[in-house]
């Protein structure tokens, strides 16, 4: 693996966050991190270099339980539009979902929600918890993939 290769790690779970940081840095990745989708938005915002694969917990809260201010440079958001926004400033990246949620009840809240341009089975899923073997296969697989396809986006 690249050691230029930059992973940006997004979930309000400081062990998670710990554990991928940990198991990353070892293979050789340069690793950003976040606690929530304000703090993301801002590093991919103003991070000069590539950010080469966004892995983020789907089910991120809102510290605040307060609807995203459209004013706000850096919005708390829900990892749905997290994704959306990220794809937007940065259409090269690859992706990583990761959640405690399974994949039909994911697909579930995307459809619900409507706000997702893309097609969830096509994004790589990591399912917590998992193995730092099972994380450095799932973002391993991705780096070697194309970037995500950022489709029709009302």
């Amino acid at each position: 693996m690249a050691l230029s290769q930059t992973v940006l790690i997004v979930d309000d779970d400081p062990s998670t966050v710990l554990i991928c940081r940990k198991a990353l840095v070892a293979e050789g990745f340069h690793v950003l991190d976040a606690s929530g989708s304000a703090e993301a938005l801002k590093i991919c915002a103003e991070y000069a270099d590539d950010i080469h694969l966004l892995l983020f917990d789907l089910f991120l809260p809102r510290p605040d339980f307060r609807l995203a201010d459209p004013e706000s440079e850096f919005p708390s958001v829900h990892g749905h539009q997290l994704l959306v926004r990220v794809v937007e400033m940065r259409p090269a990246i690859r992706v990583v979902c990761m959640s405690a949620a399974s994949p039909t009840e994911i697909a579930a809240q995307g459809m619900k929600l409507g706000t997702i341009p893309f097609q969830l089975e096509r994004i790589p899923f990591l399912a917590k918890p998992f193995s730092m073997k099972g994380l450095l296969h799932v973002v391993q697989a991705t780096m070697a993939g194309p970037p995500l396809i950022h489709e029709e986006c009302a």
